[in-house]
This record gives structure tokens, sequence and C-alpha cells, in this order.
């Protein structure tokens, strides 16, 4: 499943977890993700991946809007509602 995410300056997804994985690439703006591991700051052209059932959350810390490609597998029945 392959979606675009649009996350507006200072606005973001809050901790979470999914069975599925997840792979995002940045097409324009700053994401910063939040694992177990740290945070972490993705700009334009570059990617990050959770694994399965691994708490993360994602904000935008720019001023600009975060546009994010979003692939899970197996798709997010949640998201397809």
């Amino acid at each position: 499943m392959m979606m675009v995410v649009e996350i507006a300056p200072g606005a973001g997804v809050p901790w979470h977890s999914h069975p599925q994985e997840q792979i995002s690439y940045v097409l324009s703006g700053r994401a910063e993700v939040r694992t177990n591991d740290g945070v972490f700051t993705f700009s334009e052209g570059t990617a990050y991946y959770f694994k399965s059932n691994e708490p993360h959350e994602t904000r935008n810390p720019g001023p600009n809007k975060l546009v994010v490609i979003e692939v899970f597998s197996p798709p997010r029945e949640d998201l397809l509602k």
C-alpha cells in the first residue's frame, strides 16, 4: 500500500505502532522522526524504515509543508476505511 501524506508545519503523527512494515520517502520538507533509538531528521530525497510493531512518531519541525510517500506492507486496513 502506498500513499502520499502531507503534514503542516508544527504538526505531526503522534507516537504509535502497527504490525505493518513501513518505508517513508521525503518528497519535500523535513521530517523529525522519534523511535526508541532516538530522534532523527530526514530531508528531501531521503528515506526511513520502521520494522513491524516499532513505536515511532513523525513531526514537521520546519516552516514548509512536509510531503512524504509512505509504503506499508501488508496494507493498513485501518487507513483504507
